[in-house]
């Protein structure tokens, strides 16, 4: 059933009253697949895992390469995902069809992203991802247990945003690009909803949030479990550190391609209103405090990360701390380039980032020299063999016109403690010399503030 629809999806649709009835028949589909959907999630004491990538038959139907699963579904994940892969395969039909546009009343718009999270999420999931889309104070209620979900969710969601970031030739000139990205938004149906990327980011964020969550319980736990159940326990904690892994790597991508996007509208550029409309979206990311809300969540991931027991798995967990530090650095770049384009100082602004650059120096605290209480081997470990990403974020804050950053940044590595033993007092002079040449490199292309103050140090 799959197949024929994806294959029928991928052919042009030349009159109207093909397209309605494909519409019509893909929309039955859609509803009968959910009210399986909801069937299983009735009876969760039954779920059986399905091996099987539901995502690979759409493959060729995307011009962006699907992410691979990383384990297996659940029954309830599994059908999700057909029900979100169907529901895009008719964007796709929208794009490849001649009818005209008006005759079609579908389209990758904000009520098509609240669709595909409606489908790919539970009540505790939504319950979790309003709290941070109104921006609540305090904790957010817990979200939902089932990873193979929040996996599914963020997999579908991240790849609809960067579809609608989707630029096929990044070597073309900035007015080809612009020319191509307007058409391919109007071919998807795209509307000029400039909350439709915070929308969908903050329900991305939310997933990473929770998993993050999941995987700070495990660490724990593990001390008061008996010998038969380390090993499941393990196996549970290395899968949720890969969710995590994925989750961060996503957002950087997104992060990433928003900032590739408004790097081309420079002036002389004729933008299209397609266009005009998801630049609006991108510089509501930073506006809005997303990106900030998404850097504030890898640190967290940094935390839970560093926190993790495998000592066999370090190279799963040395990857999942690097894809957080990649997400922070992409969400800082790309807030950067909205402060600059937008050329505001908006005072709060300023204080929710000098709030998260104290979140990321009082997390660095904790696994950098000297060894304080609960710094573990395996935080040292990630702090060593880290050491030049964590330099190159701890810079990157310095790209953003925030004040009070560097005066006291050098206080992070500890250079003037004698107490410190000579072998963490090379590492941290070494990671001091990276962070300046780090911050060196990024003034030579950036306007960075006090940048005597590196040369002093």
């Amino acid at each position: 059933c799959v197949a024929l629809i994806a294959s029928y999806a991928h052919k042009i649709i030349s009159k109207k009253l093909r397209w309605k009835a494909f519409n019509n028949s893909l929309n039955q589909l859609v509803n009968k697949l959910n009210e399986q959907v909801k069937l299983s999630a009735s009876k969760q004491a039954g779920m059986r895992n399905i091996q099987s990538d539901i995502g690979a038959a759409f493959a060729s139907n995307f011009p962006l390469s699907l992410p691979k699963m990383a384990f297996d579904h659940s029954e309830r994940a599994f059908l999700s995902e057909a029900v979100c892969f169907l529901l895009l395969s008719s964007i796709v039909a929208r794009k490849g069809s001649n009818v005209r546009a008006n005759a079609i009343n579908i389209g990758l718009d904000r009520t098509c992203i609240e669709k595909l999270w409606t489908f790919s999420s539970d009540s505790k999931m939504k319950s979790h991802f309003s709290h941070f889309l109104e921006r609540k104070l305090g904790d957010a209620p817990p979200s939902t247990s089932n990873l193979s979900l929040v996996f599914t969710s963020s997999k579908i969601l991240s790849f609809s945003t960067l579809l609608l970031l989707y630029v096929k030739d990044s070597k073309a000139s900035a007015q080809d690009i612009a020319d191509s990205l307007n058409k391919h938004l109007s071919d998807l149906g795209v509307d000029e909803n400039d909350l439709i990327l915070e929308y969908s980011v903050t329900a991305i964020i939310s997933n990473l949030v929770a998993s993050s969550d999941v995987l700070g319980s495990l660490n724990t736990t593990i001390c008061t479990l008996t010998e038969d159940g380390v090993a499941n326990h393990v196996k549970l904690t290395k899968r949720c550190t890969k969710i995590v892994l994925s989750i961060s790597m996503w957002l950087s991508l997104i992060f990433h391609g928003a900032k590739f996007i408004i790097e081309n509208c420079s002036d002389g550029i004729k933008l299209g209103n397609h266009f005009k409309g998801l630049e609006k979206a991108i510089m509501k990311l930073e506006s809005s405090g997303t990106a900030l809300l998404a850097v504030k969540s890898l640190i967290k991931g940094l935390e839970v990360i560093s926190q993790v027991s495998m000592p066999n798995d370090f190279d799963c967990i040395e990857s999942a701390f690097r894809s957080c530090l990649g997400g922070i650095l992409s969400a800082i770049s790309l807030a950067k380039d909205c402060k600059v384009r937008l050329q505001s100082a908006d005072n709060d602004a300023t204080v929710a980032w000098n709030e998260g650059f104290f979140e990321y120096r009082t997390f660095l605290k904790t696994i950098l020299p000297p060894t304080s209480i609960g710094c573990t081997e395996m935080r040292r470990k990630l702090s060593y063999h880290q050491s030049g990403g964590i330099c190159t974020v701890l810079a990157s804050f310095c790209m953003l016109p925030e004040p009070n950053i560097l005066e006291d940044v050098f206080d992070t590595f500890n250079l003037h403690n004698k107490n410190i033993p000579n072998d963490d007092k090379i590492l941290l002079r070494q990671m001091a010399v990276s962070f300046s040449m780090e911050l060196a490199r990024i003034g030579r292309h950036h306007d960075v503030h006090s940048k005597n103050i590196v040369w002093q140090q």
